[in-house]
């Protein structure tokens, strides 16, 4: 009998059937199959028909059929190209052998947003066999769902309503999703595993087309988004599992094998993308024989890892016919001598889930010890005495380590189990404790410890050490079996131990079977998706307890010193001032309780009176550590602040009073720079669960858009970043900037030179927060100038080694690498670091070319010119340190930067557009082309007073309200106009609204260029782009750079003209150019500037600025949310009802569960990492028919944290070239829409512009870049 496989064609011309039957009896005829005979699928058998198959031919146009004779064995197109016209008796239908239309399929481009109509420049790329394969399981997916609702008579009606009428109706809908989730939840638990309901969701929108969501990535969000856990899968999960704890139906302490509810003793098939690793019958036998019969010492580690990969499936069969760990540990005797082969089978089980206890231990561990606080009993006390102050020396063997100690608080903490008619029993805390880790000392037999330790304990640690406090080694006891943990500290033990219940399916002692059951749920999260920490058992108190109370005083004292740069001496006072006033207050109180004990005749002697006195002792001095500078640095260092170390680079001579004599005196003073530890600051910024997130899962895009660093070239090409796609992403930046007047007599003496990082594995929203922005070192620029950048950049470059060497050790006990991607700086600064020439006057001032100054008025494409690279760099140091010449093509000297593994200067593609753009080339162009349009022509256009009238009394919006330009000055020296780089920006956007309507047809060839200009800045600005954006990018630079020269031929083009030549290539190399230009890390000097003007001490001011940012830093990364700032404006609480009258249905619609009686907070403004939105401003939600869809702001609603925009939709009319700018205008009727920040095109607000015509009444937006979906 035949067997049907799918693929997709790699060809572009293919064969689509009309009808079904067509392919059955082309298929029969020409294979000579009988017509009786029916076609199954590879499977399970099932016969295939219309209903499967058409959808997935409709959804597919590429996909064609292949059928093979029983039992022979499949080759992949990759393999064996398809060929669609064959002459050969081949197994493909061909096109002639079938009535059939060809279909040439479109191109793969897509058109780019109507700014200028260039088509995209897409690469096609060709359709691999894993893609087949991919079709196949989304075949097996749409038949899961499809066999599920033939086996019930509602379930048919679904199907039949749809066959029908193409669409299901809301509560067809809300049946189809019982009828799968009962299916889901009697296969695989109360609890289904991600990738589960994953599978089913995709089966849904597979087999009904019409409720795959268009507007997200995959169209199966809706029904499950596995991101979030929501939709209607996740949430009618939720439904049945509250009323089953409502009506107290739970089996969590029965003692019987788990069949469907989940947990270790669940029988669960393999995902399939653990399937895909198995191999054929033949050789998992073979790998078992090699597995068992190869001695240890000849055994390759990495041939055993793949080995225990490739027969995983045996492992599982064996757990699920329950058989014996012992015996599996016979048959798998590996797992006795290799570790990490519990870790490995716990992966492949598990593909979708990682480890919970390790990321969120940071918070957990906090809550843990506050509940403990709480708690009267002894054992918990005991516990906390070694949390708090370390291990205790007085007994034999000491006490546990703070971290074990933490963990084993949680035995305290949970509740006694229910044992039916004999009610509660607990177990006692240390009886518990011995159950999960015993302890024995290095040295001794672990075999002799395995024959007397007869105790059911099942599985447990066996900790090797000196002493408890230092843990050399630990085991995991399976079965009187001791198998090696790789894990070298608690945490990771306890993790391991924790996912070997699941590896071998096995049960948990009885006695502590409700205390593991509850760690299980509440801290390693295996099958759950409850979003608890500590779980609802661990119930909280209002009670405040002193270390809190301790710690919102240090909050206050932080706050006071980093933010608001109060002095030493203020803030002692301070700290004296709040003593006494809560010394007051407590004191108060406690006279309060004597009266009241007295006038009821209460004993004082009572415990009760003794507790409330101890407590209140405890609350009345809580600034005692904080009082002093010396106490508060101690505090801070205990708290995790990285402290700047301070570094002598020589000495000079200075003049120092003589405290004996009262005389001046020449005296050897050291030259000194502030140096913070790079692998201490990312110790702390690692230790905050967000911060783990971001670098344990990257955020690389998956639709070819070019977003960030990580979907770059130079990304791919990197060893370290195809070793580990996690690893972690440096991106430094150096400038200097004066901390005294600019203008004043003490101006280069206190300026000081700044080297910034930022951490590229945090999205670019998050780093362009100046707190993320992390400092590595300070000094003055009077001494680079004396010593060079060698002896800073060196301690540096050390740091950088080790990382990418060693790297960090992360929380869950692996080490993480890193290195450095890139370093920004203005272009005096890069060529002044990496060892250029520094004057751009020079004949070759390029650090990324060889063009000289003349060839580069002609050249406008990277094509003609000769870039640089490592051979020619390293030969052109050589001659110039030979020759003692002042440069070779430009090259002063080498750079110690070159010795930092997989990275070198001339591979640093992040050009600052910041400084060649809008401080550079805007500023020129605009003062020639107004300089004509002024002085140039007769009659004049228009005068500079009227201009400077006309800019000054432009309503720019509440969005460009800071970056309003000031008076232009055509008559300076030099190519500026007198404006601020963001006052340029919002210039040269406006100007065509400002004078367009005055422009005559002889004005056009020089306002063309500025409209050239605006073109390229479109797409140079823009946070993501395209290849064929970037592309189109470089043909806008040759028409801009040539109509310069047409319009303008006595002018030459100036360096930062060249530099735009190099911007295609460098994002392509390092992505958007906006992630990587310096407008943020400038935005950072004026924090520094800020804390030296208030603190009016330069004695040290390198020291002093150095300090108070680590205090700030420190205080910002122990905060709840230190990555997203999230402030919320004035507002007032209503219900939807009252809300404008055009957007309560939406609304209703929109947010999740809501009635028109639901409570929302209508806010007037709202702040979301650095982005003011109001009402009233403008924003880009979708982009439809090669215009995009705008929406001005009607309400800010916020729900559970979240917001939601309500915007009036906006119509585009058309793009009107002239103005660079949208024309839209409101809906009749009116319409909305509701959007969280997530969901928009752009997060960036605009506002509606008018044109200073009197004549023209439309609206405009006037993007800040091309936008596109």
């Amino acid at each position: 009998m035949p067997i049907i496989r799918l693929f997709r064609n790699e060809t572009r011309k293919v064969v689509v059937f009309r009808e079904f039957q067509d392919l059955v009896e082309t298929a029969k005829k020409k294979f000579k199959i009988a017509e009786d005979v029916v076609l199954v699928d590879k499977e399970d058998g099932a016969e295939i028909d219309e209903d499967a198959l058409v959808p997935l031919i409709e959804n597919e146009p590429k996909t064609a059929i292949m059928v093979l004779k029983k039992g022979e064995k499949w080759v992949s197109p990759a393999a064996a190209p398809l060929r669609m016209n064959s002459d050969s008796d081949t197994d493909v239908i061909s096109e002639e052998e079938v009535n059939t239309s060809d279909v040439n399929l479109p191109s793969s481009s897509s058109s780019v947003p109507p700014m200028k109509r260039f088509r995209q420049l897409e690469a096609e790329q060709p359709t691999t066999d894993e893609t087949a394969e991919d079709t196949y399981v989304l075949f097996s997916y749409l038949k899961l769902i499809r066999a599920i609702l033939q086996k019930s008579a509602s379930g048919a009606t679904v199907l039949a309503e749809y066959r029908n009428q193409k669409s299901l109706t809301e509560k067809s809908r809300r049946l189809l999703v019982n009828l799968v989730v009962a299916n889901m939840m009697e296969v695989h638990g109360k609890t289904p595993p991600t990738a589960s309901k994953r599978k089913y969701a995709i089966g849904i929108v597979n087999l009904f087309e019409s409720l795959k969501d268009p507007h997200t990535l995959t169209g199966h969000e809706a029904f499950f988004d596995e991101r979030s856990n929501t939709g209607f899968i996740a949430a009618r999960i939720k439904n049945v599992n509250r009323g089953e704890r409502i009506s107290g139906q739970s089996n969590i302490l029965k003692d019987t094998p788990c069949k469907n509810d989940g947990g270790p003793r669940c029988k669960r098939p393999l995902p399939s993308s653990s399937e895909d690793l198995q191999s054929d019958k033949d050789d998992i036998t073979t790998d078992i024989n090699w597995l068992k019969h190869t001695p240890a010492v000849a055994a390759d580690a990495n041939m055993v890892f793949e080995k225990m990969k490739s027969t995983l499936s045996v492992r599982r069969n064996m757990v699920n016919a329950e058989t014996p760990a012992a015996n599996i540990l016979k048959e798998f005797p590996q797992f006795q001598i290799t570790p990490g082969l519990i870790e490995q089978d716990f992966r492949l089980m598990f593909p979708n889930e990682h480890p919970k206890l390790l990321e969120r231990w940071p918070s957990i561990k906090q809550k843990i010890i506050a509940l403990a606080r709480k708690s009267t009993d002894g054992a918990t006390a005991e516990l906390l005495a070694t949390v708090d102050r370390g291990p205790c020396e007085d007994l034999e063997l000491g006490s546990w380590d703070k971290e074990t100690a933490t963990i084993l608080l949680v035995l305290c903490l949970l509740p006694p189990a229910n044992h039916g008619r004999a009610g509660v029993s607990k177990l006692p805390i240390m009886k518990a404790v011995d159950f999960l880790i015993q302890f024995e000392k290095s040295g001794c037999s672990i075999d002799a410890f395995l024959e007397k330790n007869t105790t059911a304990m099942q599985p447990h640690l066996l900790a090797l050490g000196p002493t408890k406090k230092s843990i050399s080694q630990y085991f995991i006891v399976v079965d009187h079996i001791a198998l090696p943990c790789p894990a070298r500290d608690a945490l990771g033990a306890f993790d391991v131990l924790f996912k070997s219940h699941y590896v071998f399916g096995l049960h948990y002692n009885g006695q502590q079977e409700h205390r593991q059951n509850n760690l299980e749920v509440d801290v390693e999260y295996v099958d759950y998706d409850d979003d608890n920490v500590v779980g609802d058992e661990l119930a909280t108190s209002a009670v405040l307890s002193p270390q809190e109370l301790q710690k919102q005083a240090a909050g206050l004292i932080c706050k006071m010193s980093a933010t608001l740069q109060v002095s030493q001496n203020t803030l002692n006072q301070l700290a004296e001032s709040m003593d006494n006033i809560i010394g007051e207050i407590t004191g108060s109180v406690q006279a309060v309780v004597d009266k009241t004990f007295q006038e009821h005749g209460l004993e004082k002697d009572s415990d009760v009176y003794n507790d409330i006195k101890t407590h209140l002792d405890t609350l009345s001095n809580p600034f005692q550590e904080l009082n002093s500078e010396f106490k508060r640095n101690k505090y801070f260092s205990r708290q995790g602040m990285v402290d700047p170390h301070e570094i002598s680079l020589g000495v000079r001579m200075d003049s120092r009073i003589n405290k004996v004599t009262g005389i001046h005196e020449q005296v050897p003073v050291n030259d000194t720079f502030i140096y913070i530890p790079i692998i201490r600051t990312l110790e702390l910024l690692i230790k905050h669960p967000d911060v783990l997130h971001f670098i344990t899962h990257n955020h690389k895009s998956h639709d070819n858009v070019i977003k960030d660093y990580c979907d770059a070239n130079q990304f791919q090409q990197s060893p370290i970043f195809q070793e580990d796609c996690n690893a972690l992403q440096l991106h430094f930046f150096y400038d200097d900037f004066e901390t005294v007047n600019p203008l004043g007599s003490k101006t280069c003496i206190h300026k000081i030179g700044a080297f910034y990082f930022v951490l590229k594995n945090l999205p670019p929203r998050l780093n362009s927060s100046l707190n993320n922005i992390q400092c590595a070192a300070l000094c003055h620029t009077e001494d680079i100038k004396k010593y060079g950048f060698e002896p800073i950049l060196k301690h540096l470059v050390k740091d950088l080694n080790y990382l990418s060497e060693h790297g960090i050790l992360l929380p869950n006990g692996h080490y993480k690498k890193g290195t450095i991607t890139q370093f920004s700086a203005d272009n005096l600064g890069a060529n002044s670091l990496f060892g250029f020439v520094e004057s751009f006057s020079a004949s070759h001032y390029c650090r990324l070319c060889l063009t000289n100054r003349e060839d580069a008025q002609l050249l406008y494409s990277e094509s003609n010119m000769r870039m640089r690279d490592k051979d020619s760099h390293n030969l052109h140091v050589q001659q110039a340190e030979q020759h003692d010449t002042v440069h070779v093509l430009g090259v002063k000297r080498g750079s110690v930067l070159n010795s930092c593994a997989f990275f070198h200067i001339v591979h640093n593609f992040s050009l600052d557009v910041m400084h060649d753009l809008l401080e550079g080339v805007v500023q020129y162009e605009i003062k020639l082309v107004l300089s004509y349009l002024i002085s140039g022509r007769e009659p004049a256009l228009i005068t500079l007073n009227q201009l400077n009238k006309e800019i000054a009394s432009f309503d720019y919006g509440s969005t460009e309200k800071s970056n309003k330009p000031s008076q232009i000055k055509l008559h300076s020296q030099g190519n500026a106009i007198g404006q601020k780089a963001m006052q340029s920006w919002c210039l040269i956007r406006h100007l065509p609204l400002i004078i367009g309507h005055l422009l005559e047809e002889r004005d056009m060839p020089y306002f063309e260029l500025l409209l050239k200009l605006l073109d390229c800045m479109d797409i140079i600005f823009s946070p993501k782009v395209t290849h064929g954006l970037i592309a189109q990018l470089g043909i806008l630079i040759v028409d801009h750079h040539t109509k310069f020269h047409e319009v303008f031929p006595t002018h030459s083009l100036i360096p930062k003209h060249h530099f735009m030549v190099h911007y295609p290539t460098c994002l392509r190399e390092v992505g958007p150019l906006i992630h990587v230009w310096c407008m943020r890390y400038e935005a950072k000097h004026n924090y520094f500037c800020q804390i030296a003007n208030n603190c009016r001490n330069f004695k040290n001011i390198c020291k002093t600025v150095a300090k108070r940012h680590q205090i700030n830093q420190m205080y910002h990364f122990n905060s709840e949310r230190p990555l997203e700032t999230f402030q919320v404006g004035p507002g007032s609480e209503t219900v939807i009802s009252n809300l404008s009258l055009e957007c309560i249905d939406t609304v209703v619609s929109t947010l999740p569960d809501a009635t028109l009686l639901t409570e929302v907070f209508d806010v007037n403004w709202v702040n979301l990492c650095g982005t003011e939105y109001k009402c009233h401003h403008v924003l880009c939600y979708d982009y439809m028919d090669d215009m995009p869809s705008f929406g001005q702001v009607q309400h800010i609603l916020v729900q559970k944290d979240i917001v939601y925009f309500v915007l009036l939709v906006l119509k585009t009319l058309y793009y009107k070239t002239l103005f660079h700018a949208f024309a839209v205008q409101e809906v009749t009727p009116q319409q909305t829409v509701v959007k969280k920040a997530s969901e928009l095109i752009d997060f960036k607000p605009l506002s509606l512009l008018r044109s200073q015509s009197r004549s023209d009444q439309h609206s405009y937006v006037c993007p800040r870049h091309i936008l596109f979906q």
